[in-house]
């Protein structure tokens, strides 16, 4: 996901800006990460 926002702000805004969006990219990336991964062995566990 982060490789591919990052290629698409290199065309859209220059790889300036892009390298600028690189860390809340990851944030979002690893907090999705943290948050899916519960909540899907959580929801495995009832069975839905």
């Amino acid at each position: 996901m982060v490789l591919g926002y990052f290629v698409v702000e290199i065309f859209l805004y220059g790889l300036p800006a892009a390298i600028a969006e690189l860390p809340g990219n990851l944030l979002q990336a690893v907090g999705s990460v943290i948050i899916a991964l519960p909540l899907s062995l959580a929801l495995k566990r009832i069975d839905l």
